[in-house]
């Protein structure tokens, strides 16, 4: 009987079952790799030796920020999540931005950036600020120094349309040589202002240069107005800058006929 080569080849589905298992063991030897180099990290190889916190934190101290992250910050130099780091950062009082990076071979560098307050924003006792790009924060903080900071109040949201205003008005009252504590709009988009001396000023409603422009008009016919009748600024106690033709207001010690003859139209 003679017999040939291709009678002695394999059959088929043997070879198929052949192939398969060596893909699979393949397939199981990566797999064990992969899990031994899961194992490696998870058991510290390259311990993170020390999280180094850089950068402007006048009002945010190491111990403060440490309390913070002792919870939410883990991992080890290769495993630590940079992302959930910054995040985690960002949430602290104080923290606006946080840039966080590895530096080998086993350290964590946070570098920071606080908020630069310009204001208080809504009750004083809530301590929320507003910073210099309008962004409303909570500061968590009983400082003395942020009595001296102006007061805002007004919708949620508008935290930079009303710095905007603020820092414009305070110029348009300069020449009456008295600040501006605080600054509201109210529900129906009406301005009005309290200066430090306590008089309370309506400034009606419009954009932010035709409010300007009445507190302008007015700052500058106020003091020979008050020249005349003997007062000084700190005399103001209330102003109605919301007419078209002119302006009302009430003075320390003046009677409602003074308050009459005090009436001033503005000049166009």
């Amino acid at each position: 009987m003679k017999i040939t080569s291709s009678s002695l080849e394999m059959p088929a589905d043997i070879k198929f079952i052949n192939n398969l298992t060596m893909i699979l063991f393949g397939l199981f030897i990566l797999l064990m790799i992969l899990n031994g180099f899961q194992y490696a990290i998870k058991n510290n190889i390259k311990n993170l030796d020390a999280i180094i916190i850089t950068g402007n934190t006048d009002h945010s101290d190491a111990y403060s920020i440490k309390n913070f992250i002792i919870e939410g910050v883990s991992g080890n130099f290769y495993n630590i999540n940079l992302i959930k780091t910054k995040k985690i950062f960002e949430s602290a009082p104080w923290i606006n931005h946080a840039v966080v990076k590895r530096v080998y071979p086993n350290l964590v560098e946070v570098r920071l950036s606080e908020y630069k307050p310009k204001a208080i924003w809504g009750a004083r006792d809530e301590m929320r600020l507003v910073d210099e790009d309008g962004l409303i924060f909570e500061a968590n903080t009983e400082e003395d120094v942020y009595d001296a900071l102006p007061q805002l109040t007004g919708p949620e949201g508008q935290g930079k349309l009303m710095l905007e205003m603020y820092k414009t008005v305070v110029k348009a009252f300069s020449p009456l040589k008295n600040g501006v504590k605080n600054l509201e709009l109210n529900a129906r988009g009406s301005w009005i202002a309290t200066l430090d001396s306590g008089a309370h000023i309506e400034l009606g409603r419009g954009s932010t240069f035709e409010v300007v422009d009445r507190v302008a008009k007015f700052s500058m016919s106020a003091e020979k107005m008050l020249t005349q009748l003997n007062k000084k600024t700190i005399d103001l106690q209330y102003v109605d800058l919301r007419h078209s033709d002119g302006y009302a207001l009430r003075l320390h010690g003046v009677s409602t006929l003074d308050l009459t003859i005090a009436s001033t139209s503005l000049k166009k």
